[in-house]
């Protein structure tokens, strides 16, 4: 797993648990979140032009993943959720991304290509 040098320190913990496997996979987290103090997902692919060459794929990976995270959490009584996201869903902002409630910018393509999907004009 490429990103797992980053938490080499943390494997040997006591109390994380470390469960290589696909956030799409809900057999998976039904089995791994039962008795979970809580969630942190940080799974995702961030690119937009990753999400632009294959939609599909970061579909998949990022609406979901999340949902069968959240499907799984509250399914096993878990109960929080920490999701993380990138500042891309944020768009091409002036100056980068504003506070985290700021409204989006509808030229993010992962917005875009989902509200197009659903018919919707921003």
């Amino acid at each position: 797993m490429p990103g797992r040098v980053n938490i080499e320190h943390l494997l040997d913990h006591p109390r994380v648990t470390f469960i290589e496997g696909s956030i799409t996979d809900l057999d998976l987290l039904m089995e791994a979140f039962p008795g979970a103090d809580g969630i942190f997902h940080q799974a995702a692919i961030p690119s937009v032009p990753r999400s632009v060459k294959d939609p599909l794929a970061s579909n998949e990976a990022n609406v979901t993943g999340t949902v069968s995270v959240l499907v799984a959490a509250k399914d096993c009584g878990v109960p929080a959720v920490v999701a993380a996201s990138s500042s891309s869903v944020y768009g091409d902002t002036p100056g980068g991304p504003g506070p985290w409630l700021a409204p989006l910018d509808a030229v993010t393509a992962q917005w875009w290509f989902r509200v197009r999907r659903r018919g919707i004009s921003p």
